[in-house]
Order: C-alpha cells, then sequence, then structure tokens
C-alpha cells in the first residue's frame, strides 16, 4: 500500500507545473518583462581540440592506490586495492620485459603481490565476498610463466584446477596444463587435460585441443585413436564443403593458418596410416567415423605422396589404386589411375605400365560405365591421356603382332593384331574428329586385315578411301577395296570344297 508521501508528492508535481504554465500565460497577456529568452544565451563553442587531454602514468596511478591504501577501509575494499595494485605491477613488468636487451626476471613484484593476497584469503582475513581464488592463480600463473618459472607456474594452475573446477579460467588452465604435460613427454596427461578442455565452454581452444589431443595419442603409438581425432578436426575445418569439388574454395575461405592446419593435419595422419595397414587403414578409418567424407580423396593423395617421398613406389601406387577400387564412380578416380601409371615410371616398373594403361581405358574409355554414366564428359585431362594411352596400345600391340609374324608364329601374332585393332577402333570411335583418326582407321582396316578379319577390313578400308578421302592413305585403302572382295570369294570357295570334300 503506498503511503501518504508518495501520492502526495504525485499530486503536487503536476499541480506545480499547472501554476507555473498559468502564471506564464498571464504574464503573456499584461505585456510583464519575461526575463532573458532563448535567444539571450551565448553562441555555442566547439571544444578545443590542440590542447591534449592529460593521460596519467601508471606510477601516478599507483600512487593514488598506495595513497588510498593508507587509509581505513573495509577488508573487501583494501583487497580490491591491493589486487588494483598488482595488476600495475604485472603490466609494469610486462613493459619492462618488452623493453630489456638482457633475459632476467621481471615478474617478482606482481607475483609477490598475487601471493600476499592469496595468504591472506587463506588466512580469513579477507571476506568471501572478495576477489575470486581462481582470478588470483590464474594471474600469478600467467606472471610465473611470463619470468620463465614453467614449474611454478604448473604447481599454481594444478592448484587452480583441483580447487577451482568449476572456474571461468578452468579451459585456459587445462589448456596450458596439457601444453606442459606434452612438453614433458607425458602424453596421457596430456590427452586427458586437452579431453577436459574439449568437455568445457571455450570454443576458442577447442580446435586446438582437439589437434593436440590427436598427437598426444599419436605419440603413445594409439594411431588408429589418433585418427579418429584429426578427421574429427577436419571435420570441423571442411565442414562447409558438402562435395568434394568445394574443398578447393572451403580451404581458401578459412585464412592461411586454418589452411595450414588442414595441410598439417593430413600429413600426421599419412604418417600413422604408414604405420598401419596404409590403404586399407583409410577404409577401417571410414568405417569408424561413420562413412566416408567429401575431403576423402585427400587423405590418400597424401598418404600416396608419403610413400613416394621415401621411395616406396608399390605402397604409393597401391594406394592410389586402392581408392579407385574403393570410388570408382568418383570423379577423382581418372587421376588417381593416372597417378598409378605416373609412380610406375618414377619407380621404373616398365611391366606395370602397360596392364595399368590397359586398366584405364577399360575404366574410362568409350565402352565403360563412367563413361556412360557421365555422355564422355570425363574431364579434359583425363581425354588427353585416353588419347594417349589408346595410341601406345595399339602401337604395342600391332608392332609386337608383326614381330611375333616375322617369326613365323602366326596364332599367336594373329591374336596381337586382334588386340591392335580392338584399340585402333576404340580410338576412331572415340575421337572421330581427331585429326590423327584417318590414319588410325587405316591401321585398323591393316590390322583386321592381318587377323583375318577380311569383311571387317573391307568396311574399314572403304571408309579411308571414301568418306575420309584421305590423301595419305586413300589410294592404299582404296586398292585393298579391290582387291579384298576377289579374296573373300576365294575364301569363299576353298570353304565350300572343304566341306564337300
Amino acid at each position: 500500500m503506498k503511503s501518504i508521501s508518495q501520492i502526495s508528492t504525485r499530486v503536487c508535481l503536476p499541480a506545480f507545473l499547472l501554476i507555473s504554465l498559468l502564471s506564464i500565460t498571464a504574464c503573456s497577456f499584461i505585456g510583464d518583462d519575461r526575463g532573458p529568452t532563448l535567444a539571450d544565451l551565448p553562441k555555442a563553442k566547439k571544444p578545443n581540440n590542440s590542447k591534449p587531454v592529460t593521460i596519467q602514468s601508471i606510477s601516478d596511478i599507483e600512487q593514488s592506490y598506495q595513497k588510498a591504501l593508507t587509509a581505513e577501509h573495509e577488508p573487501a575494499l583494501r583487497e580490491q586495492i591491493q589486487a588494483r595494485i598488482a595488476d600495475l605491477e604485472m603490466i609494469r613488468s610486462e613493459q619492462a620485459q618488452l623493453n630489456a636487451e638482457e633475459a632476467g626476471r621481471h615478474y617478482d613484484k606482481p607475483i609477490a603481490l598475487y601471493r600476499d593476497l592469496l595468504t591472506q584469503q587463506s588466512t580469513g582475513s579477507v571476506p568471501a565476498k572478495g576477489i575470486a581464488a581462481d582470478q588470483l592463480r590464474y594471474k600469478l600463473a600467467k606472471a610465473l610463466s611470463m619470468d620463465g618459472r614453467s614449474e611454478e607456474a604448473a604447481q599454481v594452475l594444478d592448484q587452480l584446477a583441483t580447487e577451482n573446477s568449476s572456474s571461468p579460467f578452468i579451459a585456459e588452465t587445462q589448456f596450458r596444463r596439457a601444453e606442459k604435460a606434452f612438453a614433458d613427454g607425458d602424453y596421457s596427461a596430456a590427452e586427458r587435460n586437452y579431453e577436459s578442455v574439449l568437455n568445457g565452454d571455450n570454443p576458442a581452444l577447442k580446435q586446438n585441443a582437439l589437434y593436440m589431443k590427436g598427437w598426444a595419442q599419436f605419440k603413445r603409438s594409439q594411431y588408429d585413436v589418433a585418427l579418429i581425432s584429426f578427421t574429427q578436426v577436419l571435420d570441423q575445418l571442411l565442414g562447409s564443403a558438402q562435395k568434394p569439388e568445394e574443398i578447393d574454395n572451403a580451404i581458401t575461405e578459412m585464412g592461411p593458418s586454418k589452411a595450414n592446419l588442414v595441410k598439417d593435419t593430413l600429413r600426421v595422419m599419412a604418417i600413422g596410416l604408414s604405420y598401419l595397414d596404409g590403404a586399407k587403414s583409410i577404409s577401417q578409418l571410414e568405417a569408424d567415423t561413420g562413412g566416408s567424407r567429401p575431403y576423402q580423396f585427400m587423405i590418400y593423395q597424401q598418404l600416396g605422396n608419403l610413400y613416394l617421398e621415401q621411395k616406396r613406389f608399390t605402397d604409393s601406387a597401391e594406394t592410389y589404386q586402392h581408392f579407385v577400387e574403393e570410388n570408382p564412380n568418383s570423379d577423382f578416380a581418372p587421376s588417381f589411375s593416372i597417378k598409378v601409371i605416373d609412380v610406375y615410371q618414377q619407380g621404373d616398373f616398365p611391366s606395370l605400365v602397360l596392364p595399368a594403361k590397359k586398366d584405364f581405358v577399360q575404366r574410362y574409355g568409350i565402352n565403360s560405365q563412367f563413361w556412360t554414366q557421365r555422355q564422355g564428359n570425363i574431364g579434359a585431362s583425363s581425354l588427353a591421356y585416353l588419347h594417349q594411352s589408346l595410341v601406345e596400345l595399339a602401337q604395342f600391340d600391332h608392332a609386337e603382332a608383326q614381330g611375333l609374324q616375322a617369326a613365323n608364329n602366326s596364332n599367336e601374332a594373329t591374336a596381337a593384331f586382334t588386340r591392335a585393332a580392338r584399340w585402333y577402333r576404340e580410338f576412331v570411335q572415340t575421337f572421330p574428329n581427331d585429326p590423327q583418326t584417318p590414319e588410325m582407321h587405316f591401321l585398323l582396316a591393316e590390322s583386321l586385315n592381318q587377323s583375318g578379319d577380311l569383311a571387317a577390313a573391307l568396311t574399314a578400308y572403304e571408309v579411308v578411301a571414301y568418306d575420309y578421302k584421305d590423301k595419305l592413305r586413300g589410294a592404299e585403302a582404296g586398292y585393298a577395296t579391290v582387291l579384298l572382295p576377289q579374296q573373300l570369294i576365294s575364301n569363299s570357295r576353298n570353304i565350300s570344297q572343304d566341306q564337300l570334300s
């Protein structure tokens, strides 16, 4: 219920304003002098910006606090003043350290002041509502660390973590403890403390904590567990990329610092995988982490490159081939197949190069599912490599066939001519408008002729002679179209006589 004084105040104030307004109105009617008006006010002046604002030095501020400390104050206020003085000494020490030409101890004063405040709290001379102990311990640990007294700083951080587990400084405290443990080689403690940071509420530290947790596991030779942690790091960094082709943009947009973290993470993952089962462990990692990621090709690529740096050519080629086998429809599959061939060439494995090129043609050529699904849009580099491979395969088999023919090994020669014809045919089907196609079509006809498929050879010669009207091979192809029908008739008669006999 409102008091009488409250009610009267609310009533009297409007009444007073009303009387004032009536008085002003009355004066306007009788013409009395109203005194100064707004027009009589002096003109406003801009402040003088040229006059500098006096800035107090740290010493002046500290002297003011020291003077205030001599007066009688409540213990809590006195503690506040002492804490301000300690903070000023911290600033002074930091400046002294920056200006120092030689290393030395610069933080003795703030360290002593923070310790004195903690002592006062522990003895009960300061009430519980004073400066929080965790804040003092955090500042003390920082001062000790800045002074190079890492062991003492670690002890203070241990105390903070033990006695102030719900402190707002606990995440950074645990991170610093983890860093110290990692540097000391105590990787189990480092992993525990990094995990504590991950369970906290400081997002600024979580990513680095996760990365370093992976390193702590790696250092303990827990490579499979470390790979999971590093995968989680990449999930955070590259999570914006939903498709492999979006990876480059994601890396560009994240900035150089995080881009380097991506690079470092992939590098350590490759090392860990090389200590396990190589590319097979990537498949296991996918199973352990819920499936493939858009950036998965980068892990294969990094592992393959690592093996190549170590001159482990077979392992490198198997890594790239494993990606192709596991991801046959990936847009990156052709480039990884090319990497397999390149590695064989670098490692000087000529007997493996030709089979790898055959595999390339079978996987991505015009008769493949990969080609059909993309309607021939397999990429310029893949198309160029397909062109090169078909030419080399056809030339190889054709040359082999001629050699076998010269050695009177007719059966094997026929088989080799048949293989050559296959590559020639695929070339002309894949590249109908290529400048090299008329010649390849003529060689197709020649291979078919030598293999005994005269009807198909006649059709091929006719295309060269009458469709292409090839100046180089046209006349020869035209002459073949005259001879082959007679040979076909002759062969037909021989077959008939054999059947009759």
